[in-house]
């Protein structure tokens, strides 16, 4: 994939792309956070679960609860994902286990960060609407999500 974009006369962008042997569909989220000429803006997500409520929830929860409970909030979470795709830019990963790393060395961490997403909107009240029916927070107890803008630097 290459793209080229220039400046062009009144301040507006004009962008040149070209695609070789690429899938329109695993281009389309690549492509909005790669240009955007409107003036939505970019928000991160991070899922959060309290440590306490993870490990109360792992000790107290058997094997087979866990993967019924794993996979209703994974098909509750691929709705969402679907009703929300076009402001999802980046759908995100699962976070795995964390290292921390001081001036003074690393070490193993545990942490509350569950997962992570890249969303657009014109807003942040538009993105508390997007997510009051996220199933992270409408299903697992005492979870909460982070919503941060991402502010536009230089370029």
């Amino acid at each position: 994939m290459f793209l080229s974009i220039s400046s062009c006369s009144d301040r507006i962008l004009c962008g040149l792309l070209v695609v070789i042997d690429a899938k329109p569909t695993a281009l389309k989220g690549r492509l909005r956070g790669m240009i955007s000429l409107n003036h939505m803006k970019k928000y991160v997500v991070m899922y959060r679960v309290p440590v306490e409520v993870m490990e109360k929830w792992k000790k107290e929860t058997s094997p087979e609860e866990m993967q019924k409970q794993g996979k209703e909030l994974g098909e509750k979470m691929m709705e969402w994902t679907k009703k929300n795709d076009a402001a999802l830019i980046d759908k995100g990963q699962p976070l795995g286990k964390n290292t921390r790393m001081t001036s003074v060395g690393a070490r193993p961490m545990t942490n509350d960060l569950n997962y992570y997403c890249v969303v657009e909107a014109e807003n942040i009240a538009a993105v508390v609407e997007m997510f009051k029916d996220n199933p992270h927070i409408t299903t697992i107890p005492d979870s909460f999500l982070d919503i941060m803008e991402v502010p536009h630097i230089g370029m």
